[in-house]
């Protein structure tokens, strides 16, 4: 069905990634037990990695893989419909699998080697010993049987190397090599896989960070950390296929966080996927020509069937067609649009299942400094439609307010709004919280700076809107032990209440903050302190928690308010990272 789809939308390389640490996912006869033990888990960890305490299973056993008959059949399915597969087996890294089945093929070290039952990057690597490099010849032989494809992708991504820097055998071949680092190894290796396939009359594709150490003479580079490995490999002469993850990556999020199916992270919505150019402007045409294409990827960590695969490719695919077969000067969003709402039929006919915030109202805060006033904007991608809304009242109708422009806000508010075309809704209710308050929009410093900011830099703490445990985007980080965070209310204003949440993710190294104390200031020199407490927070809990806290204190005025937080401290004893310094994550801080 998919590959149907593709053909539709003239998408001609199907990228087939058939091995991981969580499953080996294809027949080799020289080598039975890859399927035999490596096609095969236990359960499956529930959620994200790094949400719950202890980790959640679902204690489901999953089993699976391609035999070579079916491979057979996808390759020439795929080839009457003009598309070629290239298929991705991975090295050095994300071999658990792979070690699982044939522990030798390892460092050793003392380890056991099992097929993992969550995700996370492994120290489990393919050992550079002769045996090893005969075990992955073997196996390229039959998948270059197989696919008649030029490129066969490697991997490359993603190798840590802690067993190399502890195994004998390594550091001798390092020295005997004259390898200065394990990147250099990694090269090495690489270029020995390379020149096999080339023997075969084939080339390789990898991971950018194939680029580490030296990248191998006729390897094809896929950038996906950004587009800073492609363009350094464009650079080098080197072809180059453009899949940053921030632009490409259509297993993050399209619509908000709070009512997505999940997903790994990350929030790529509709029309950025459009606007990518895949042809960096860093580049000269002469070097532009080394971009070969682009790739949307769809990683299925947290995709459980093929309704939630269907919901996270469509409609961005078809976005992605676009940013593929045509030019950048005639790109026209609003005309992709007005095609994409007659597309949604085809789609239903074929009983694709779309994701449908394409006709539903996405929510945006700011705080507009000329009108002194906080501000909520609404849009849609639905074109000739129109959006009502309310606050606070989750009924929408046509008889609610039609939305004309900004939504003006005085004081913290839910807002709800959905759209309709000729008065009908098209899409369901969504909503988005918003909070209004005496630091909303307000400038405000933080000593020492911010470790992480990703969204609203200088802005996040401020910005009208709450974090929640779920959704790491909103949350600002610290990694000292004190951390002082002063707002500039802009004049003198009566203040009795601070307020703010920090986050509780053991597994991320993040710890809630363990005490609050509030200064004021007229002038931003002198600060009177007006009340502390300590914060106490039930650690009983099984996952990632928002954890708010706030500080009333007799009513004064002031111009400046100075909130100093005693982060988390060290990872406590009999949890993750035991001993580690914790990391301080704040979100929203409100003045009342």
């Amino acid at each position: 069905k998919f590959i149907d789809l593709m053909a539709s939308y003239k998408m001609n390389v199907f990228h087939f990634h058939l091995t991981d640490d969580q499953g080996w996912r294809i027949e080799i006869k020289k080598y039975p037990r890859l399927t035999e033990v490596g096609s095969h888990r236990p359960r499956t960890q529930i959620g994200h990695s790094d949400y719950y305490y202890p980790r959640r299973y679902d204690n489901k056993e999953q089993r699976g893989y391609y035999t070579q008959d079916e491979i057979r059949e996808i390759v020439r399915y795929a080839a009457d419909r003009f598309i070629t597969v290239v298929p991705e087996i991975e090295m050095p890294g994300h071999a658990s699998a792979a070690l699982a089945s044939y522990p030798e093929l390892s460092c050793g070290l003392g380890k056991t080697y099992v097929v993992r039952d969550y995700f996370d990057v492994f120290d489990e690597v393919f050992c550079p010993k002769e045996h090893t490099f005969r075990f992955l010849e073997d196996v390229l032989t039959e998948v270059m049987d197989l696919f008649p494809s030029h490129y066969i992708h490697i991997g490359g991504d993603e190798c840590p190397k802690k067993a190399w820097k502890k195994c004998a055998h390594c550091q001798a071949l390092m020295k005997r090599e004259g390898l200065p680092d394990e990147e250099a190894l990694q090269s090495w290796f690489i270029h020995r896989i390379e020149q096999f396939v080339n023997s075969r009359g084939r080339d390789i594709i990898g991971w950018d960070e194939i680029l580490q150490g030296g990248l191998a003479p006729n390897a094809t580079v896929m950038s996906w950390r950004g587009e800073e490995g492609g363009i350094e490999a464009a650079r080098q002469k080197h072809r180059v296929i453009m899949t940053p993850n921030k632009q490409c990556y259509i297993n993050y999020y399209q619509e908000s966080p709070e009512y997505a199916p999940l997903a790994i992270g990350g929030y790529l919505p509709l029309d950025s996927v459009y606007a990518y150019d895949p042809l960096p402007a860093a580049l000269s045409p002469e070097e532009q020509k080394y971009i070969i294409g682009t790739q949307a990827n769809v990683w299925g960590e947290y995709i459980q069937t093929p309704e939630t695969f269907e919901y996270m490719a469509f409609p961005r695919l078809l976005a992605q067609a676009e940013v593929q077969w045509t030019q950048p000067a005639q790109k026209d969003f609003p005309s992709f649009t007005r095609r994409l709402d007659k597309e949604f039929r085809r789609l239903d006919l074929r009983h694709v299942n779309a994701c449908r915030n394409f006709y539903e109202v996405n929510f945006s805060g700011a705080w507009n400094a000329a009108q002194e006033a906080y501000e909520v904007s609404l849009r849609t991608f639905c074109p000739d439609a129109e959006i009502h809304y309310a606050l606070n009242d989750s009924a929408i109708t046509t008889s609610s307010p039609r939305y004309e422009g900004p939504i003006r806000l005085e004081q913290n508010a839910m807002v709800y709004a959905a759209v309709f075309r000729d008065g009908k809704p098209l899409g369901k209710v969504t909503r988005k919280g918003f909070t209004v308050n005496k630091a909303t929009g307000r400038p405000y410093t933080c000593v020492p700076e911010a470790g992480w900011e990703h969204l609203n830099k200088g802005f996040g703490l401020a910005d009208g809107v709450r974090g929640y445990a779920r959704d790491m985007r909103r949350w600002i980080s610290f990694y000292q032990d004190t951390v002082h965070i002063t707002i500039n209310l802009g004049k003198p204003c009566p203040v009795k209440e601070v307020s703010f949440a920090s986050l509780w993710r053991p597994w991320n190294e993040i710890w809630p903050a363990r005490a609050m104390s509030v200064s004021v200031s007229t002038d931003g020199k002198e600060f009177v302190r007006v009340g502390s407490k300590e914060l106490h927070h039930d650690f009983t809990l099984t996952e990632g928690t928002r954890f708010p806290a706030s500080l009333t204190f007799p009513e004064t005025e002031a111009t400046y308010v100075r909130l100093e937080l005693l982060s988390g401290g060290p990872c406590p004893k009999g949890w993750f990272h035991e001993g580690n310094p914790s990391e301080l994550a704040l979100d929203e801080i409100e003045i009342y």
